[in-house]
């Protein structure tokens, strides 16, 4: 738990001049590291989002990020965002014509002063050249209700969010405005002088916090015109308290990064880019100041990118639905081998395995039925030539089966075995062979080994 509201700390010390109170900004070193560039642990980002919001220019968000982010590891993160908006009021605003002060919605106060909490504006006795920059925080848009008037002990830090105030600067731009580059500044009363010559300007601005997430994707931020899920969400009012706090006490850091942001400001040449460059400086600011409370969070999702393994992504009810199919196929397999083995025995399913080989269904096409109706260890014991002798026909060895062709009564041709070669030649008369195999071989000029084809047919 921390002291209200956690972004100060406040301790005690006796001086010269008596007992005294003091505050600072928690864990200022890091603030300090961060908002100068220098920390090894924070790193201030910003994204740009014009369309969240229906607004003139392109909202910056700026936020804490890791300084060791690099293009090895893509993620979502969650984090806290600030945003501010500022216009120029000067020229509306009333300047005293004999001091340094001057009023704006009703609001009196004086460029010399800080606007620090607790310390009535109309009461201050600061010296001229004691401050360039001033900040003074409300409880309305209006800026009807300022924060941390006199002597107050309770309230003075705004927990609303968004945040209004005031700010000014004096000083700013340290040049001869005179010149034609700031007519448009001067003329309109944008930039003016006051009663000591200094350049001087107000704004009035608004800042919101947000809860926010960021995708960070090879080694950039993926800016919100290149997502769906852009919502940033107000944080709560405390949050409010919390951020303005540091300026609100006029902490050396905080002063420090309100001249900064005068400076780069001023010197624009128009009143847009004025109160947009303040705006930018003033959220990036608030982002460091902050920094020595925020703690690191876990990514939402993160991917490396030195993974050597390919990957695919697939939606879920297709592949369930392919898995569910492929293990039933696989059950069912199981199944059919299994009745298989159980109903059928190895010896038969060899046998007739082998019988509806190329061998198999020669002896089935030209062996007597006899042979194909017994069990047989070997294909080749289908063939009648080694049956045994008292197995054959008759009861004498017979030689090799004889195979050939004969025509059909419809005109086709049809396997024929044995004597029924024999009588193939007996219907087409043996003249009728020799005469076509001479008339074949005397057309090939081949007549010679046509008659040796006859002897070998005859035979």
């Amino acid at each position: 738990m921390c002291n209200y509201p956690c972004s100060i700390e406040t301790w005690n010390l006796t001086t010269a001049e008596g007992f005294t109170s003091k505050r600072g900004i928690q864990n200022a070193q890091e603030s300090a590291k961060t908002l100068l560039r220098n920390s090894d642990s924070n790193v201030i980002k910003n994204i740009s989002s014009q369309g969240y919001q229906q607004i003139d220019r392109a909202e910056e968000y700026y936020f804490l990020g890791d300084v060791q982010s690099g293009r090895d590891l893509d993620f979502l993160a969650n984090t806290v965002a600030i945003t501010t908006q500022c216009e120029v009021v000067t020229q509306i605003c009333h300047l005293n014509s004999t001091s340094s002060g001057f009023s704006c919605f009703g609001y009196q106060s004086s460029f010399t002063n800080s606007g620090e909490v607790g310390i009535d504006p109309t009461a201050s006795m600061i010296p001229d050249n004691s401050t360039m920059v001033g900040i003074q925080f409300f409880n309305d848009s209006g800026l009807q209700n300022p924060i941390g008037f006199g002597d107050q002990s309770t309230e003075l830090f705004g927990a609303q969010n968004p945040i209004h105030f005031l700010t000014w600067s004096r000083g700013f731009p340290p040049i001869d405005t005179s010149k034609t580059t700031f007519d448009e500044m001067r003329q309109n009363k944008y930039l003016q002088l006051d009663l000591s010559g200094d350049n001087v300007f107000v704004l009035n601005c608004s800042t919101s916090i947000y809860d926010m997430k960021y995708a960070w994707v090879n080694g950039t931020i993926l800016q919100p015109n290149q997502r769906n899920d852009f919502r940033p969400l107000l944080m709560p009012d405390i949050y409010g308290a919390i951020i303005s706090a540091p300026f609100a006490i006029n902490s050396a850091l905080g002063h420090l990064s309100l001249q900064n942001a005068a400076a780069l400001a001023a010197y624009e040449n128009s009143p847009q880019d004025l109160g947009d460059q303040f705006a930018d400086g003033f959220s990036r600011a608030a982002v460091a100041l902050s920094a020595g409370i925020m703690s690191p969070v876990t990514n939402l999702l993160e991917q490396s990118r030195k993974n050597t393994e390919l990957l695919t992504r697939v939606p879920k009810i297709p592949l369930y639905f392919l898995i569910g199919l492929k293990a039933l196929y696989a059950l069912a397999s199981l199944v059919l081998a299994g009745l298989a083995y159980l109903l059928t025995g190895l010896h038969e399913a060899q046998e007739v395995k082998a019988r509806l080989t190329v061998d198999g269904l020669a002896a089935g096409l030209f062996e007597p039925g006899a042979n194909q109706e017994q069990a047989v260890k070997k294909i080749e014991q289908l063939y009648d030539e080694h049956q045994p002798k008292e197995n054959q026909e008759g009861g004498q060895e017979k030689g090799n089966t004889k195979v050939g062709m004969k025509k059909a009564e419809t005109g086709g041709w049809i396997w024929v075995t044995s004597g029924k070669v024999q009588q193939a030649f007996t219907t087409l008369g043996v003249g009728a062979v020799l005469e076509a195999v001479v008339e074949n071989a005397a057309e090939s000029g081949e007549l010679g080994v046509g008659l040796q084809k006859v002897e070998n047919l005859v035979k």
